[in-house]
């Protein structure tokens, strides 16, 4: 299943269907990386993970995750991430967006 997720990123009508999202690395400490994401997930803007190889990751590298959470009164109460790997350089947001 991972392999057919990974071949599913590679497309903007993939990516949109399969609610994969683009996120820029703020911090890595370790084996924590910090990631921005929406002001529903987070107070602050972002969060951190752990992963067990963060090696080949760099601060404002971009990377590619899906969330699946539960919502109430508009902040979210519960949520589970899967890191997808680096975005490929097509989906890297420009400068602003």
């Amino acid at each position: 299943m991972q392999d057919y997720l990974k071949e599913q990123r590679f497309t903007a009508v993939d990516r949109k269907r399969g609610g994969i999202s683009v996120h820029k690395i703020i911090a890595i400490k370790g084996n924590e990386v910090t990631i921005e994401v929406p002001p529903i997930l987070s107070n602050t803007g972002s969060i951190t993970v752990s992963m067990g190889d963060t090696s080949g990751l760099q601060v404002n590298d971009f990377v590619d995750c899906q969330f699946s959470y539960t919502a109430q009164g508009g902040k979210v109460n519960s949520y589970q991430m899967m890191f997808c790997g680096k975005t490929p350089a097509a989906f890297i947001p420009k400068e602003g967006d």
